[in-house]
């Protein structure tokens, strides 16, 4: 009698562990709750209007931060539902949208598929994961969830969004992330700097002005307090180790400068009272050529050897275009008006750029070369900005370091936003 009450227990535990497992793999396939429900396939987000999906991102990232909102606009615009956004601080839900490298294990799964350098939008344990190995590629994620779910009707629209295990989609194509590139695909991004080098003062010569750069040297220049005498300094710009120097000369404020690389020569614009005059220095032998007096005012500078064109500008209204003999061939008024003040410029192929100084930060009003204002754009910096140079789509703004420091060199890095707009 007691072998079969045995067998029976047993048998009966037997059936309730079976009947245990059946269910808990149907409820990983099939989970629904409160309008949002995954069977393995479709993880459905938002279904007749309800949802219990909760976008996350990491806590302490305001790139992330701003990402997330973006995209909650974006699903409220296309479905008429609000997702809440939240940090990965919180309590993780069942359903989640999770944005960039957030503490979840998810996050850390899908990109471990990614590699150096890219982004993935993929479905993992009901939430979709889109991350990348920068937050520039987290954004880059997030237009392509925009582009192929968002805005595809089989999968957004009133009241739902879906997406399938079939959307997954994991990119590591090359991405031309220059800051030209960012400017004409229209992105919103941020610019933070990084420390190149620095060019200290020597003695008298101790507020820093205007850089420029051939691509292989960095030229800084240093001047005196009253203007009377001035030091270019050349550095290996890899390394940033000096490696020569002009004599103490004359080029007034100094106000900015610019590299002819055609002609192999160091251009400094005087700025201030002395606007039309420009000074010369040879970046071989590091010593002053001469003086030309060009037709109009220049506090600020750049040449571009591509169009082998100059644009100049004088006190952040004018600017106007000239060829390697300096004759004006076109001539603009500036439309910015942004408060900040007026420092150097520089250019590269599509555009140009001038760093403009304010007493919490500094900001790039970007022209193109046809005098059309293109954008103001913020500089996570409170130094004075004074130049701007780029070289192989890699840029520099050198600042001024204040009370008779010198100057430092910094290198722009940036963070592609995303930005939803109807």
């Amino acid at each position: 009698m007691k072998r079969i009450l045995s067998f029976v227990f047993i048998s009966t535990l037997f059936l309730i562990g079976c009947c245990f497992v059946s269910i808990s793999c149907s409820k990983e396939k099939n989970e629904s709750s409160g309008g949002s429900s995954y069977d393995g396939t479709t993880l459905n987000l938002i279904t007749g209007g309800k949802s219990s999906c909760n976008i996350v991102y990491p806590y302490g990232s305001s790139e992330c931060y701003s990402d997330a909102h973006a995209l909650s606009n974006a699903i409220k615009s296309l479905t008429g539902l609000t997702l809440p956004v939240i940090p990965d601080s919180k309590a993780a839900s069942d359903y989640e949208i999770l944005v960039g490298k957030t503490s979840r294990p998810q996050s850390a799964g899908v990109l471990s598929s990614v590699g150096d350098d890219g982004f993935a939008v993929c479905i993992t344990d009901r939430k979709v994961v889109i991350t990348g190995t920068t937050d520039s590629f987290t954004a880059l994620g997030l237009y392509y969830f925009e582009t192929n779910i968002l805005k595809n009707a089989l999968n957004t629209g009133t009241g739902f969004l879906k997406m399938t295990s079939g959307d997954d989609h994991v990119d590591m194509t090359k991405q031309d992330m220059t800051m030209a590139s960012m400017i004409k695909s229209g992105y919103s991004f941020t610019i933070s700097t990084l420390l190149t080098g620095s060019c200290p003062a020597e003695g008298d010569i101790n507020i820093s002005q205007g850089a420029c750069s051939d691509g292989t040297y960095a030229y800084i220049i240093n001047r005196t307090s009253d203007d009377a005498e001035a030091i270019v300094y050349k550095y290996k710009l890899d390394g940033f180790k000096l490696v020569g120097r002009t004599e103490r000369f004359s080029a007034g404020h100094c106000n900015d400068m610019t590299f002819d690389n055609d002609n192999g020569r160091i251009v400094i614009a005087h700025g201030q009272t002395e606007g039309t005059i420009l000074t010369m220095v040879d970046a071989s032998s590091m010593t002053v050529i001469g003086n030309v007096n060009i037709p109009k005012g220049s506090g600020a500078i750049t040449y571009n050897a591509g169009k082998k064109e100059y644009a100049v500008s004088q006190g952040g209204k004018t600017l106007w275009i000239a060829d390697t003999d300096f004759n004006i061939l076109r001539s603009f008024t500036r439309t910015d008006n942004t408060g900040y003040t007026a420092q150097g410029m520089g250019s590269d192929d599509n555009y140009i750029y001038f760093p403009m100084s304010g007493t919490k930060d500094n900001i790039l009003v970007v022209y193109d070369w046809n005098g059309n204002y293109v954008r103001t754009i913020t500089v996570k910096n409170s130094m004075e900005s004074e130049s701007l140079f780029c070289v192989n789509g890699v840029y520099y703004i050198n600042f001024y370091k204040s009370y008779h420091k010198g100057s430092e060199l910094h290198r722009l890095s940036y963070s592609l936003l995303y930005n939803w707009t109807e």
